[in-house]
């Protein structure tokens, strides 16, 4: 057995850093100027947008044409969230929440707390009976008011529920953002107000809203939760990790002083920040940063149904597509080049394989390795010469314990370590 030293204290003293390279987002024609603000993609092909002035778009090739639906609201638009090729919901401005049942050719609005000063923030839909809607109102010169709802089936009809983490402030306090993985599990972060002295607070429900645990974080921000263990949260270029076993959130980044980013979403521990011209992308869980170059515009939200294929939405009328996660490539003499990566293993956690992909360069004399949190080497996964490319290798982990496990890259003097992680 070897015993794995200097790479371990490598994930433990690795700065953030970022790399100016091409980036693989391809601009999509929206047809608008329009802001877009918000985008839910079902499938390869048919994804869904809406944005300022109540604009909803449709694309049914995965982005190659954009089409504009009937809007029945001039409203901007803040979020829109489809449970299937049929049912979607949209919300925005003046309490707007509209409804399509046929895959967005009809809207129908759903009239509740219908007011000026009322914003729907934020729409994500399971199915015909599980929607949240997170509402803030602007109450002078601040935001206040702030009430999570669940549209869900009492047996009888269907109706707004209120499933907001009211705590002894009472009413007093404003979501901030929230996100579910299950009807059951989520999330939502709050700036609490007892006695006006707001508190930024991560609340966690595991029973769909009825009752929540409720602990302070550093500050409050936008989050994204992939799964139970891969959540993240950001504020003000400033990037939190997850913390479940104390429900709060712990600095591992800092995008700054250059880069300030507020939409996040992440795949387990792959995360995509964006920004005003550029999108930041992490594969280790915040370690490691590179910079993908966009165009001068500001990305507002960002989502991906596989590792490898999401898209982006922001000013102008912005459409981004990766078909390849955003990985960034250099040129030479017009033919591709690849840089030393070792990609996040997917899925992670995993049970009980999971895949390593990486990229060679140069011809290399290449060795794979996975150690446990003792640095023992317990497999081997690759020792050869390999040329230049692209490569995947499944690991399976039928015969090991649940745990955190290391897997190592060497590649001539290119040597780069990430965590797994086995649940069984």
């Amino acid at each position: 057995m070897k015993i794995l030293r200097a790479p371990i204290l490598i994930i433990l003293f690795l700065q953030v850093f970022s790399n100016q390279l091409q980036s693989q987002w391809k601009t999509q024609n929206s047809g608008t100027e329009q802001t877009i603000r918000s985008i839910s993609p079902v499938d390869s092909l048919k994804v869904w947008a809406v944005g300022d002035s109540g604009i909803i778009l449709y694309t049914s090739d995965g982005g190659n044409k954009w089409e504009k639906q009937i809007s029945i609201t001039t409203y901007g638009l803040n979020s829109v969230s489809f449970c299937d090729s049929l049912i979607g919901w949209a919300v925005g401005y003046g309490g707007i929440i509209l409804n399509t049942t046929n895959g967005g050719k009809n809207w129908i609005r759903i009239l509740h707390d219908t007011a000026d000063n009322i914003r729907n923030m934020k729409v994500k839909c399971f199915d015909s009976n599980n929607v949240l809607i997170s509402r803030i109102a602007w109450y002078g010169d601040y935001y206040g008011g702030g009430v999570l709802w669940n549209w869900k089936s009492n047996g009888f009809e269907t109706i707004w529920e209120d499933i907001s983490p009211h705590s002894g402030s009472g009413f007093i306090f404003t979501v901030i953002d929230f996100d579910f993985i299950s009807p059951n599990l989520g999330w939502v972060i709050k700036m609490d107000g007892l006695n006006f002295n707001w508190v930024p607070q991560v609340s966690k429900t595991t029973d769909g809203g009825y009752t929540w645990k409720s602990n302070q974080i550093p500050s409050a921000g936008n989050i994204s939760f992939s799964d139970s263990v891969n959540g993240f949260l950001i504020y003000d270029g400033i990037v939190h990790q997850y913390a479940d076993s104390s429900n709060t959130f712990i600095q591992i980044a800092s995008l700054k002083p250059n880069y300030y980013g507020e939409s996040i979403c992440n795949i387990g521990a792959t995360i995509y920040v964006g920004s005003d011209s550029s999108i930041m992308r992490s594969t280790d869980g915040g370690i490691q940063w590179i910079k993908q170059p966009i165009n001068k515009k500001t990305v507002h939200d960002i989502k991906f149904l596989t590792p490898d294929m999401g898209w982006a939405v922001g000013d102008n009328g912005l459409i981004l597509h990766t078909s390849n996660g955003g990985v960034t490539k250099v040129k030479n003499n017009d033919l591709p080049v690849f840089t030393f990566e070792l990609q996040q293993n997917y899925p992670n956690p995993f049970n009980p394989t999971t895949t390593i992909k990486y990229n060679l360069p140069k011809s290399s004399l290449v060795k794979l390795v996975i150690f446990d949190m003792l640095g023992r080497e317990v497999k081997t996964l690759v020792s050869e010469e390999q040329t230049v490319g692209s490569y995947s290798v499944e690991f399976n982990a039928h015969n090991l314990s649940s745990g955190m496990y290391f897997y190592q890259l060497q590649a001539n003097d290119f040597i780069q370590t990430k965590k797994l992680l086995l649940i069984k």
